[in-house]
């Protein structure tokens, strides 16, 4: 069987017409994302994001906190895994990231995917 996840949107370009971004809307969308029947919803870890790099007008753009925001994504949803599209090591203290992910997989329920790596 194939399992397929959806990266949620998370930056304050993400929905048009939404700048910034609402918290319900991402929630909504992880909702969703485990109604239509995806196996897991993704989110990235950015502190800005200069979207002009693209071609898009504009400078820096803010997002969520993946871990908070996957923390309440896990209270919105029962099944759908979460999974983190690469958490930046650097931007915290190893321990520190160990607690959270820890205390997230916990509130989850065991359903957390954690995607570690150095960033950009």
């Amino acid at each position: 069987m194939v399992d397929v996840g959806l990266a949620l949107p998370q930056y304050d370009f993400s929905v048009p017409g939404e700048t910034p971004l609402r918290w319900e809307t991402l929630l909504g969308w992880a909702a969703r994302a485990e109604a239509l029947g995806f196996g897991s919803v993704w989110l990235s870890d950015h502190l800005f994001l200069d979207i002009s790099r693209y071609g898009a007008p504009g400078g820096d753009h803010g997002c969520f906190n993946p871990l908070v925001a996957l923390a309440a994504i896990a209270r919105r949803t029962d099944t759908v895994r979460l999974g983190t599209l690469t958490i930046c090591g650097p931007l915290r203290p190893a321990t520190v990231l160990a607690k959270a992910l820890a205390t997230l997989d916990v509130v989850s329920g065991g359903r957390l995917t954690v995607g570690l790596g150095a960033g950009w």
